[in-house]
């Protein structure tokens, strides 16, 4: 196992990986810190149909792993599938992540137990009645005081027929974790010396005035990730300001923000930026 202390400002390391497919779960691989399963939404799929799966982890007490921008440093958990012939994976669709903070190095990421969901398709000439193994390899990082990679090979079987869905808590909990994706295309961003002003507008009916919500960059050298929240003013504006990340170098070509209302009840936003990028874009000086 690698192992970094926790104080490091980045990790570089381009880490390979792998995945697998699910009918409805495999058993579990512990790691170090951590254990990794797959789980599938339908225990079977239809030629030409989509396959719901997620990897599992359990993270041991204090521990956690990263999400899509870990911060500050870390890692994303990655997958690599091998796949039959003809089958497609989609990206991982990210949970809504937790902030997290050592000795002044600020990251996103899951502790306890998370699921990470994803779309596979299967061919249209796929054989009905036929067991297929799709076999993956996950890696993902996980640090409490010091961090740890973890790495296993999984594999599913998986039958061809009528595309059948499972229904259960689990994958109801699993789906109300996923922010809800949003445009906003009313509003302004104006750079500042160090900077960013961000006025967004439009934004979903739930966030009321005066609900509170925290902000995530999904991109990792874009802003800063020390903790940022703001607060829907009366006009149902986001107003706020925020410094660049230290490795900005130029305005995103998809811009992402996360907004998690502190509220439990109301549901997190990924929300994509089709606004006209600041007045001084570009780039870092």
């Amino acid at each position: 196992m690698r192992r970094w202390n926790t104080s490091l400002q980045a990790i570089a390391v381009a880490l390979p990986l792998l995945v697998t497919s699910i009918p409805v779960a495999a058993g579990a691989v512990r790691g170090e810190h951590s254990e990794a399963m797959l789980l599938s939404k339908q225990a079977s799929v239809a030629p030409g149909g989509e396959l719901r799966v997620a990897l599992r982890l359990v993270h041991d007490d204090g521990w956690h792993s990263y999400w899509v921008n870990p911060g500050d440093s870390g890692l994303a958990t990655r997958l690599r599938w091998h796949l039959p012939d003809g089958w497609q994976a989609g990206d991982i669709d990210w949970p809504t992540p937790h902030r997290f903070e050592l000795d002044g190095i600020h990251n996103f990421g899951y502790d306890g137990e998370v699921s990470l969901p994803l779309t596979l398709r299967a061919p249209a000439d796929a054989t009905p009645g036929a067991r297929i193994i799709l076999q993956a390899d996950a890696r993902w990082l996980v640090c409490k005081d010091i961090c740890v990679s973890e790495k296993v090979s999984l594999e599913l079987p998986v039958s061809i027929g009528l595309q059948e869905s499972t229904t259960g808590q689990r994958w109801n909990d699993i789906d109300a974790s996923l922010p809800r994706a949003v445009v906003i295309n009313q509003g302004r961003i104006n750079a500042t010396g160090d900077g960013f002003d961000f006025r967004l507008d439009g934004l979903p009916a739930p966030l009321m005035p005066g609900t509170r919500v925290g902000i995530f960059p999904r991109s990792s050298q874009w802003l800063s990730h020390r903790p940022l929240s703001a607060s829907v003013d009366a006009q149902r504006q986001l107003r706020f300001s925020v410094a660049r990340n230290d490795y900005f170098t130029r305005w995103p070509r998809q811009p992402v923000l996360l907004l998690k209302p502190e509220a439990g009840d109301l549901p997190a936003y990924e929300a994509m930026l089709d606004l006209p990028p600041p007045d001084r874009t570009g780039d870092a000086r």
